[in-house]
This record gives structure tokens, C-alpha cells and sequence, in this order.
């Protein structure tokens, strides 16, 4: 349930919060942070975002690790399908990093995590907390 009138941070009232979206939760689980417009709010909610991702062992980049979200993406039989990547932030699983990515095939989406090194041997820029 989302307060609609309250600083999720100072807890003060506000009838006109600002809204924060959570930039890589996927359509039908987006979360958001209502906050004042102020300097604290604001960088308290970005920092809560973060500090939410975390937890999850998602970390945000302040920049992308490739320019477009277009991508080969690698399939278990071996082949390769067309489909795009969440290039602005990396999951940790299993001490490595890796990319989420989606492609659709015979009208059906699928998902998966692919290690970053498979398309990169840059390290990531993360957002600190």
C-alpha cells in the first residue's frame, strides 16, 4: 500500500510528493518512494532505493556497461537469440556479476541472468550508497 500524502522519509505531510521509481523493477513489481522536494528527502530516498537493491544483490551503474540494450543473448543448447539487456545495473550470485536479459521467442518472453564477462571485461561503475 502506497501512502499517498506522507514523506515516505521525514514522515511529514505533503500533498505534493515527489515520486521515485525504482528504474529496474520490471513492469508488474514496481516499487516507489513519495518524498519531499528537498535536497535530504530527495538523496534519502535514492540512498533507501539503493540500500533496497542491495538486499537483493542488484547494484545500480552510474553508467552502463554497454551503450545499447541490444544484445546476443547465449542459450543453453547453444545457439544464440536477439533480445535486450538491463544495461544500468548487475546482479551478485554466486561471486560473479551478472546481466539480466529477456528475449521473445515464438510470442512467448523468457528471462535469464547471463554472466557480465560474457559481454564485457570492463568492470562496472556501481552508485555508491
Amino acid at each position: 500500500m502506497i501512502i499517498q500524502n506522507r514523506c515516505h522519509i521525514c514522515e511529514k505531510k505533503n500533498d505534493d510528493l515527489e515520486w521515485l521509481r525504482y528504474p529496474v523493477d520490471n513492469i508488474c513489481r514496481q516499487r516507489w518512494i513519495g518524498h519531499c522536494n528537498t535536497w535530504h528527502c530527495t538523496i534519502s530516498a535514492i540512498k533507501s532505493m539503493l540500500s533496497d537493491y542491495a538486499t537483493d544483490n542488484i547494484f545500480i551503474l552510474r553508467t552502463p556497461w554497454l551503450p545499447s540494450n541490444k544484445v546476443t543473448i547465449p542459450r543453453s543448447d547453444g545457439s544464440t537469440s536477439s533480445g535486450t539487456a538491463k544495461t544500468n545495473c548487475v546482479r551478485h550470485m554466486n561471486q560473479n556479476t551478472h546481466v539480466h536479459v529477456d528475449w521473445i521467442q515464438n510470442d512467448e518472453r523468457f528471462s535469464k541472468l547471463v554472466p557480465l564477462e560474457y559481454y564485457t571485461d570492463v568492470s562496472p561503475k556501481y552508485l555508491a550508497i
